[in-house]
């Protein structure tokens, strides 16, 4: 069987098809983007992000990382040339004739780099002083595969985005237009605080997402739908040497239903005491609280989750509020029902992280009532044990960070894909717990799964693999659903944490897959699709599509199909559970 492996290039590249394991070799073809105006190609940054020389690192925002936040860059995109090794692209052109060459970049006094095109370089340097867009040279080019270069590089200049065209007169505001694909629409923009996590849900009855911040101090902000701040907790100052900031715990249901979410979160009140709190999700005034599930104050905050779980058939969908909390030495999952009331426990003296840091409420068996899984352990409605591989890693670095749940064999029952940690990725049978493969991916972090590739009969499962050199960098690790690795892209990990989310993009009931910033395509293509980084993914709108929420520092962005007929379709209780347990770390 061939499989067509992904490769994401700024406005999409394609893969060929792939050889055996173990035979693979990448090739690459650059794809216009549709709404580019005749004889002009644009070249932007991460078109280079397949195969830059070892040294250089990716990045975006902020006018390449040395000028001011409001410098404006193209994609959010940009390529820091720390080697002087050449980063090298090959690019199609439809039509010959006479180009002119401009090319963004900025850097320093001493720092340059030039274009090479087709083995001829042109003179000028570029890649000095603030972020800029220089005329260059002209090239004649003849219909086909150029291949472009940036070469002749001295220290650390920073490459934006390089366009050939036929308009001797082109500006920064022809440039503009043309950094996304037509068919995305930004549809709101959001200035939030710097968060820690971002929940969303109806709190006012409206039928319109709020927008629930908590921050890294655990102080908790929440937006109408229109941006502004209905209410805001402020955390107290800590006496701890800040211990918080790690991960923080929030979730908004609608536990009575009225129509209307409530907020579940985390408080601590000025006597140095934590609560577990149910607020009103209007105005956060307090229904009901419970001491926080802790051991007394000073502990750390390693971890604090929180998700919701349907325990009892005969309900509307979840009914349990589950909080995960560790504090470093003792870990536990305490289960509430809607007023709060303990319901069960499961606590363990274990080190940092051993649970992960997540809750992962699903029904793993079919019987309309979900498990729970936290890691290495998976337990039922009431709290006991179903399984515990433990055995299989104790060492408490070695926990499961994310998980998927899908059929990879096609017998109709989900298995549990897993990022798990320097264990890399893993298969395990969701039912008994026992592991079915392992491949290494770095320090393996988010997860996906499904029915990516269009080409194939069988599911593939990716893997964020995540390092540590040159800041947090990650890349993608494909594999087929026997476990074997079918390639890495690109060859060095892009700079940031990036995320997967799926769902209808297109509003015609088929998932769509996206991570970091591009749209994986299902006949191996991918696509550049947005300027931050995706964070989320539902319906918005309510469309009958779901959009692409995105979330760099204080920016949230919601992007959605731009063709799509609105054809709203309600969202079930299985619909807003997703949306509510939705978290990344």
């Amino acid at each position: 069987m061939k499989y067509i492996l992904v490769s994401l290039l700024a406005v999409s590249t394609a893969f060929a098809a792939i050889p055996a394991p173990g035979q693979q070799k990448l090739t690459l073809h650059h794809h216009d983007a549709a709404h580019q105006p005749p004889g002009t190609i644009v070249i932007p940054a991460s078109d280079f992000f397949v195969d830059f020389p070892e040294g250089d690192t990716s990045g975006g925002g902020g006018g390449g990382r040395r000028g001011a936040a409001t410098v404006w860059e193209f994609n959010n995109s940009s390529l820091t040339l720390a080697v002087a090794g050449d980063a090298a692209a090959k690019i199609p052109v439809k039509e010959g004739g006479a180009y002119h060459l401009f090319v963004r970049g900025s850097g320093t006094a001493a720092s340059s780099f030039h274009v090479a095109i087709d083995g001829k370089q042109d003179p000028t340097s570029f890649g000095q002083g603030a972020m800029q867009l220089q005329r260059g040279g002209d090239f004649t080019l003849k219909p086909g595969t150029v291949e472009i270069k940036l070469t002749s590089i001295q220290p650390r200049p920073i490459f934006n985005v390089l366009v050939l065209t036929k308009n001797a007169n082109f500006t920064e505001d022809d440039l503009k237009p043309l950094e996304l694909p037509a068919e995305v629409k930004l549809l709101h923009e959001y200035t939030i605080a710097p968060s820690n996590i971002v929940k969303f849900g109806d709190v006012d009855g409206s039928g319109k997402y709020a927008i629930l911040d908590i921050t890294n101090n655990y102080s908790t902000i929440m937006y109408a739908n229109d941006g502004h701040v209905l209410w805001r907790w402020d955390a107290p100052p800590t006496t701890q040497g800040d211990p918080r900031g790690n991960e923080a715990a929030g979730v908004l249901w609608d536990f009575h239903h009225t129509g209307r979410d409530e907020l579940a979160h985390w408080r601590e009140t000025p006597d140095g005491k934590e609560w577990l709190v149910l607020a009103d999700g209007r105005t956060g005034d307090i229904i009901k609280k419970v001491p926080w599930p802790a051991p007394p104050l000073p502990h750390v905050d390693n971890n604090y989750r929180m998700a919701v779980a349907k325990f009892h058939k005969d309900s509307d969908g979840p009914d349990t509020l589950l909080v995960l909390v560790d504090t470093g030495g003792y870990i536990s999952l305490t289960a509430y029902d809607k007023d709060l009331n303990q319901l069960w426990q499961h606590a363990e003296h274990r080190l940092k992280d051993y649970f992960g840091h997540y809750i992962y409420p699903w029904d793993v068996n079919g019987d309309g009532i979900d498990e729970v899984v936290i890691s290495h352990l998976c337990l039922d409605a009431q709290g006991n044990e179903v399984w515990n591989n433990a055995k299989y890693f104790e060492d408490n670095h070695d926990h499961m960070d994310a998980m998927e749940f899908f059929d990879m064999n096609g017998d109709g029952k989900p298995e549990l894909l897993i990022g798990q940690s320097d264990a890399g990725t893993l298969e395990y049978n969701a039912q008994n717990g026992k592991m079915i493969w392992q491949n290494n991916s770095d320090h393996s972090q988010q997860v996906t799964a499904g029915y990516i590739l269009g080409d194939s009969k069988t599911p593939q499962v990716v893997t964020n693999g995540r390092t540590y050199v040159n800041g947090l960098s990650a890349q993608l690790y494909w594999f087929d659903n026997q476990g074997r690795l079918l390639e890495t892209w690109p060859a060095h990990p892009l700079g940031g944490n990036p995320n997967f989310v799926r769902g209808d993009w297109f509003g015609t009931g088929k998932r769509t897959y996206f991570w970091y910033r591009f749209k994986l395509e299902p006949d191996g293509n991918a696509t550049l699709y947005f300027k931050g980084e995706a964070y989320h993914m539902f319906d918005f709108e309510h469309t009958g599509a779901d959009q692409v929420i995105t979330l760099d520092g204080p920016t949230l962005r919601v992007y959605g199909y731009a063709n799509i007929t609105p054809h709203p379709k309600p969202c079930d209780a299985e619909c807003r559970k997703l949306i509510a347990n939705h978290t990344h770390y």
